[in-house]
């Protein structure tokens, strides 16, 4: 893959962006790249993404996660931490992968705002979707709302501002109109990438 996005601010997405694979095989969500360790990639998605399917469960199974980067180049991740209040999940990958950073400070109203996934579970090798859109504000639990379109499979994007700064996490979208868009905004997922560093709280035992 050699061909870059029109915005170079969309660069970074496509090393760091994966399609993320659970226990069934189903292409369940997508996931960033967000922390390196010494011999680590944190790769934050959705806690709902992380969640034992129920079929595996009722069987007594184990969660498996597999991702895949743009390349076709495939990873077994553990789940490193999880937050279901504010729906963040934490998968750790063995080695040092490209991460993103994240911002200090949420978007204003109305500025761009930008994601990178795989909807409805479309992955290929080669082949990344991009979406683009507006910030809405925040709501009183620290809820992000985003004009931008989005679908199952989108779940665990990051989205991030003009400079490529984490600014949310595509959560959940209305049912009845697909370009409202939720997720966790600057606040909770910096507290949850805080406190998980050390196993203060959130890591999974």
């Amino acid at each position: 893959y050699t061909q870059k996005p029109p915005y170079p601010i969309l660069s970074g997405l496509v090393g760091s962006e994966m399609c993320i694979r659970d226990s069934l095989g189903t292409m369940s969500g997508s996931g960033s790249g967000i922390r390196n360790t010494r011999k680590y990639t944190d790769v934050l998605t959705a806690a709902h993404v992380c969640q034992l399917p129920i079929e595996v469960q009722l069987m007594g199974g184990r969660q498996t996660i597999t991702l895949f980067n743009i390349h076709g180049q495939e990873y077994f991740g553990e789940i490193y931490a999880l937050d279901f209040e504010n729906d963040l999940c934490l998968i750790r990958i063995d080695g040092k992968k490209p991460v993103l950073r994240i911002a200090r400070e949420d978007p204003g109203i109305g500025d761009s705002v930008f994601y990178a996934g795989y909807p409805n579970g479309l992955y290929k090798p080669g082949l990344l979707h991009f979406f683009h859109g507006y910030f809405n504000g925040i709501d009183s639990e620290r809820s992000g709302y985003y004009s931008i379109p989005a679908a199952p499979g989108s779940s665990g994007s990051a989205i991030v501002n003009s400079r490529g700064l984490v600014v949310g996490l595509v959560s959940a979208v209305m049912a009845n109109f697909h370009n409202s868009t939720i997720g966790p905004s600057v606040e909770p997922i910096n507290m949850f990438l805080l406190l998980s560093e050390n196993c203060d709280k959130f890591c999974v035992k």
